[in-house]
């Protein structure tokens, strides 16, 4: 009789793990989906939004869910990258077209150049037109 019940138990003991196993992988779909959105956001608005808070009224949740959620599955935080985006894209618009520094300033939805110029210089170590005049 107490082998019955001891089987009772392991079989019970396992469901119980297969059911935490679900809501775990449930949640962690849901993590993704959250990244990914804000992955394919961050795509289509770097241009006109800078802020982590933006990305998150456009998913519905609030911005330190989106931080919890990006450090949880261990990314960089938003901010960073919704800033490697927009340097990506000045890096691209530096090298690849005869823009000045003021007009894809103004592209990537920054108001004040000097700004501009400093956040690509801490990121890259180099000011925008440092970058340029290396490249060619």
């Amino acid at each position: 009789m107490i082998l019955s019940y001891f089987r009772m138990f392991l079989v019970e003991s396992v469901r119980i793990k297969l059911r935490q196993k679900m809501v775990q992988e449930k949640d962690l779909s849901e993590e993704l989906k959250i990244i990914s959105l804000f992955n394919r956001l961050v795509e289509l608005h770097f241009k006109k939004c800078h802020n982590v808070s933006d990305y998150a009224n456009m998913i519905g949740i609030s911005p330190k869910s989106i931080s919890k959620t990006f450090n949880k599955e261990g990314k960089n935080k938003p901010s960073i990258i919704i800033k490697n985006r927009i340097i990506l894209e000045a890096k691209r618009e530096l090298l690849y077209s005869e823009s000045s520094v003021k007009e894809i300033c103004f592209k990537l939805g920054f108001d004040d150049p000097a700004y501009f110029s400093r956040l690509f210089k801490k990121q890259t170590n180099q000011t925008p037109l440092e970058f340029k005049n290396s490249a060619v």
